[in-house]
């Protein structure tokens, strides 16, 4: 499986209520982008950090919130050259 293809897994099992699946398979997404790194995975991951945190929310889980947190300063980051305003 492609990273889209696990995000889109992902969401479908937390929009059902399988938020265990749904983690896995958001983390899956996030590790296939990570490999394969190019503008769509750019995205994708962004939206599977995403779904990571509605995971947390729902579930309340201490391990969620902190890989979530990682995620999300890992993607918000600039670039090294660039220069901020």
């Amino acid at each position: 499986p492609n990273a889209e293809f696990l995000y889109l897994y992902g969401r479908a099992n937390l929009l059902t209520g399988n938020t265990d699946e749904a983690s896995k398979a958001f983390d899956a997404a996030i590790s296939k982008a990570d490999s394969n790194p190019s503008p769509a995975n750019a995205t994708i991951k962004k939206e599977a950090v995403l779904g990571l945190a509605a995971v947390s929310v729902k579930t309340q889980r201490q391990g969620d919130r902190w890989k979530v947190l990682n995620h999300y300063e890992e993607i918000t980051k600039p670039p090294a050259n660039s220069n901020a305003p």
